[in-house]
Order: structure tokens, then C-alpha cells, then sequence
């Protein structure tokens, strides 16, 4: 064998042996792609948001109309209830690795009609419904990876569009108006994808009595006073997308 042969065979070994060497060490050495730890990045809740939502809410009203005002008689309850249809728009800010704080604002139309004609006493019959739902909130949560389990309250205010009709328009009561009051809930809320989530809602909210003086609008020659009560449970899902 020449030795042009030789030094091209000892070449070659070199350099291969070389190259399985520096393989095993990549894998071995301390600090290699071996040893290296698998570090999980961790959710991202922090951004706006904007969502829809789809539901079912029902709710209770305790209509009654006295003489006077401290005379309370003619008292019944209806219970309003049907789907629910909303929008919403908020922001999360994650304070910690696993707490967020957040606001949400949503606008819901409602579909919630009771028992109509409902008789409240003497001549007086209920009817009617709710339209409209408005809730400003804040949100207060625990996250562990891509879900979130959350507490709200803040703000309500309930569109009703009821009527007790009497035996003349002197005797009637028309409750179409914005009513304010409260709200709690909690839900959870998961990542489906980098921006897509879906949540599950439970919401309860309390309204201030409607009350006042029954008459045609614009004539309130009252024979009878009017009180509206009205509290509302809902449940819904929804999707929210992340800005």
C-alpha cells in the first residue's frame, strides 16, 4: 500500500472517531442537550378580549298594587324565563403565575316571558316580560395552565316590560323601564387554542323595586299604588376571543 493510501485511511479514521467523540460528549458532558431540563412556558391570560354568548335565565317577580302605600294586597309571583343571546367585552391581568384580576362588560338580550294574564288580584292581571340585560363586573380568578376558575360581581341593570292592567287605566301600571341592582357568579373558562376559549357562567342578580303610582302616562290620577320586585338567575356558555 503507497503511502498516499495510508494517510488517506488514517485521515478518515481521525475524523470519524473525532466525530463519535464529539457526539458523546454533546450527550453526556454536564450542561449536554442530554441533561438539559424541559421547561413548560406558562400561560399568557394577560389582554383584551371580546366574546359571545348563548344561555338560559329565568327569574321571579312579585307584582302587587294596594290602596295605599303602606297597605300591601293583590300579591302574586310570575317567573319570567327563556334563552338568553349577549356580547362580550373585557380584560384579564395576570398578577401572579396563578391568580388573575380582571373587568368584563356584557350586553344580553333576553327572551324571557312569564305567565301572561296572571291574575294578581280583584281585576289586576299581569303581563309582560324582561328584554334586556347589562352587567359591568369584575372578575377575580385562579389559573392553572390554560383553564381558569373565577368569581364575579359588580353591576346590573334589567330591562322589564311589564303591565298590571286594572279594571280602567286609572287602575293599571306600566313597569317598562331600566332597573339597576347587582350581581354574583363564577364560572370556568378554558384555551382551546393561543386566542379561542370557551366558558361556563352562572350569574345571580337582584334589582331595586319599581314602584309608583298607577294611571295612564301622563294622567296619574292614581286609585291604586304599584310595586315590581324581580331577582334573575342565568346560565350560559360562551367564546371569547383573545386581542
Amino acid at each position: 500500500m503507497g503511502y498516499k493510501a495510508i494517510l488517506t485511511v488514517v485521515t478518515l479514521t481521525v475524523a470519524a472517531t473525532g466525530g463519535v467523540n464529539a457526539t458523546d460528549i454533546a450527550k453526556s458532558a454536564p450542561g449536554g442537550l442530554k441533561d438539559a431540563p424541559y421547561v413548560e412556558v406558562p400561560w399568557n391570560w394577560t389582554g383584551a378580549y371580546y366574546g359571545a354568548t348563548i344561555g338560559y335565565g329565568s327569574g321571579g317577580s312579585k307584582a302587587s298594587v294596594s290602596a295605599n302605600a303602606n297597605d300591601e294586597h293583590g300579591v302574586d309571583t310570575n317567573d319570567p324565563d327563556g334563552i338568553v343571546l349577549g356580547g362580550t367585552i373585557g380584560y384579564n391581568y395576570q398578577i401572579a403565575p396563578t391568580w388573575l384580576i380582571g373587568a368584563e362588560a356584557d350586553f344580553s338580550w333576553l327572551g324571557l316571558q312569564g305567565d301572561q294574564g296572571k291574575a294578581v288580584f280583584d281585576g289586576h292581571y299581569w303581563t309582560g316580560g324582561w328584554d334586556g340585560l347589562f352587567t359591568l363586573r369584575g372578575r377575580l380568578g385562579y389559573t392553572m395552565g390554560r383553564t381558569l376558575i373565577y368569581g364575579t360581581a359588580g353591576y346590573a341593570a334589567l330591562h322589564t316590560n311589564e303591565t298590571i292592567s286594572g279594571n280602567n287605566t286609572n287602575e293599571s301600571s306600566f313597569g317598562t323601564d331600566w332597573r339597576s341592582g347587582w350581581v354574583v357568579g363564577g364560572g370556568v373558562e378554558h384555551f382551546l387554542t393561543e386566542r379561542l376559549s370557551v366558558k361556563a357562567e352562572y350569574l345571580h342578580a337582584g334589582f331595586e323595586d319599581l314602584t309608583g303610582a298607577t294611571g295612564f302616562p301622563g294622567n296619574y290620577s292614581a286609585t291604586q299604588n304599584y310595586k315590581l320586585e324581580s331577582d334573575l338567575d342565568l346560565v350560559r356558555i360562551g367564546l371569547n376571543y383573545k386581542l
